[in-house]
This record gives structure tokens, C-alpha cells and sequence, in this order.
């Protein structure tokens, strides 16, 4: 698990990857057992 640009200024989270996974909005509990690297790209604005 990785968060990337994570400090006191850059808490939000603006999206979320796993490796394997691609063409879906959405992460599976399936997806998460079957492993890989879980990605956090962190900033500090809303959308």
C-alpha cells in the first residue's frame, strides 16, 4: 500500500488503484485478496 503526496497539507484522497485491476470504477474485496499494489494519490483539494 502506497500513499503518494501524503502530509499534514495533502490529506484527501483523489484516487485509489490496484495493479490488475483496470476499466472499473471499483475494488473488490476478490480484488484486494488476489494481491497487489494498492495505490493512494493524495492531495489537498475537492473535487
Amino acid at each position: 500500500m502506497e500513499a503518494k503526496n501524503l502530509n499534514k497539507e495533502n490529506y484527501i484522497v483523489k484516487s485509489v488503484h490496484l495493479t490488475g485491476v483496470l476499466n472499473r470504477n471499483y475494488i473488490t474485496h476478490e480484488d484486494i485478496l488476489r494481491g497487489g499494489e494498492l495505490v493512494f494519490q493524495i492531495g489537498n483539494e475537492v473535487n
